[in-house]
Parts: structure tokens; C-alpha cells; sequence
């Protein structure tokens, strides 16, 4: 009898043991993502203030015809600021994602309500222009959403379209397949071929179509990740770009994670 309380009490301190262990790795990752996340917010303030004055500067000195002999050296500059300013957008959307706190709060909506109202908001913008989005498909999907998220969502995919879109020209189809919604959101890249990590963009950026959409959509894969989804970019060859979205229909409330604060 002794001997099995003896074994009992080993293996209670034994697994003891593993979940101390266990908890201080979850500690030990946390604070990695939190660190990560105040490092991404605090780069994205940095850029963010001396870019505008920067590129201001560059445009100065291209229009100064006593520095005509530099013109190749400056616009190489301005491409490279070109490139920078769009990195800095790119983290301020991670960073603003990044402090949210994630809690989902499902609700009852008209997923085919929330893209309309998606499309108002990002053409209420006014300092963009705003986009033709032919919108087809079910004339209504009701389901369980968090309301701010799947907003965010579609207006991040929106607002990708019509920066790297030609002539602001998006076809958004949404299809009830069931236990999921399937968002087909279409456009064109204003040159050929498209996404490709080989051949740069616009003649002479090193940057690719392929790294200035990806970056742009971190933020919405991450938002689709965690309401269960999946967000995938397929292109065609004669520069055609699609994204797909398939969202469960009932997405369940998720834990709080910690807030990175500024």
C-alpha cells in the first residue's frame, strides 16, 4: 500500500513539474509576441514621421535644374523612398491591428450588408479615389461574425485592390457554400505578367507585385486566420489577381491575447 502512494506522489510531482514547465514556456512565448509587436508599433512611428518630409526633399531637389546631372541618382532615391513609404503603411496596418484586443464577439449579420458597407467606407476616404466594385453573387448570407473584424477584413482586401488595381476596376462574388462563404474578390494589374518574384515592377523597383501585396495583406490573413478562415492569392498570366476568402459561417469567441501597448 505504501509503495502506491509512494508512486501516486511521483507522479503527481512529476507532472507538477511539466506543468510548471509548461506554464513558464506560455510565459516565455508571450513575451516574445509582446515584444515583437511593441518592436513592430514603435518601427512603424519611426517611418512614419520623417518619410512625408523626406520625399518632399527628393521632389525639391528633381525639380532643381542645377542638379540636372543627378536626375538618375534622385529618381533612384525617389524609388527607394517610393518603396520605404509603402513599408510604412504596410506596419502602421499591422500596428493598428496589433493593439486591438483580440476578443471575437460573433453576432448575427448579412455578410453581403457588411461588404456593401465596406465598400461606402473605403470610398468615403477622401483622400483616395474610389473604386468600381461590381458585387454579385448571393443577395444575402446570414451568419455569426465578429462585425469589426470581418469589416477590417474586406476593407483591407478593398483598399489592396484599388492601390496595385488598374483604373480602381474590382469584381467582388460572394457564394453560400453551406457551413462557409466563399469571397471571390477580382481586379488587374495595371502591367504584365503578374505576381512574380522574378521580374521587378514597374521597371526598374527591385520590389515585386508579389511583396508589396503581401505585405499590404498581412494584416487581413491574420484577421481571416483567426476567425477560422483562409485568405489565398491566385494569378493568372495575363495579370489578372484574385484573392479567396472562405469564412466559417459561425465563428466562436476567442480568448483574449495581451495588448502590446504602445
Amino acid at each position: 500500500m505504501s509503495d502506491c502512494v509512494r508512486q501516486d506522489d511521483g507522479e503527481s510531482a512529476q507532472a507538477s513539474q511539466w506543468e510548471t514547465a509548461y506554464r513558464d514556456e506560455i510565459a516565455r512565448l508571450r513575451r516574445a509576441v509582446e515584444a515583437r509587436d511593441r518592436l513592430i508599433v514603435t518601427t512603424a512611428r519611426w517611418l512614419a514621421r520623417p518619410l512625408p518630409a523626406m520625399c518632399s526633399h527628393i521632389e525639391d531637389l528633381a525639380n532643381d535644374q542645377s542638379l540636372a546631372h543627378l536626375q538618375d541618382a534622385l529618381d533612384s532615391c525617389a524609388e527607394h523612398l517610393a518603396a520605404m513609404t509603402r513599408l510604412s503603411r504596410g506596419l502602421e496596418e499591422i500596428a493598428g491591428f496589433v493593439q486591438l484586443q483580440i476578443v471575437l464577439r460573433p453576432e448575427e449579420l448579412d455578410l453581403v450588408k457588411v461588404a456593401r458597407e465596406s465598400i461606402a467606407e473605403v470610398n468615403d476616404d477622401p483622400a483616395e479615389d474610389r473604386v468600381t466594385v461590381k458585387l454579385d453573387g448571393a443577395s444575402a448570407i446570414v451568419g455569426r461574425w465578429d462585425r469589426l473584424r470581418v469589416t477590417r477584413l474586406f476593407c483591407a482586401l478593398l483598399r489592396t485592390a484599388r492601390e496595385q488595381g488598374l483604373a480602381a476596376q474590382i469584381h467582388l462574388r460572394l457564394d453560400d457554400l453551406g457551413p462557409i462563404v466563399r469571397a471571390r474578390l477580382e481586379f488587374s494589374l495595371p502591367h504584365a505578367p503578374a505576381l512574380t518574384r522574378e521580374v521587378p515592377a514597374y521597371g526598374g523597383a527591385s520590389e515585386s507585385d508579389y511583396d508589396r501585396i503581401a505585405l499590404q495583406l498581412w494584416s487581413a490573413r491574420e484577421i481571416a486566420r483567426m476567425m477560422g478562415g483562409i485568405l489565398g492569392i491566385s494569378t493568372w498570366a495575363d495579370a489578372r489577381v484574385i484573392f479567396t476568402l472562405d469564412l466559417p459561417k459561425i465563428v466562436s469567441a476567442g480568448a483574449p491575447t495581451p495588448n502590446p501597448g504602445a
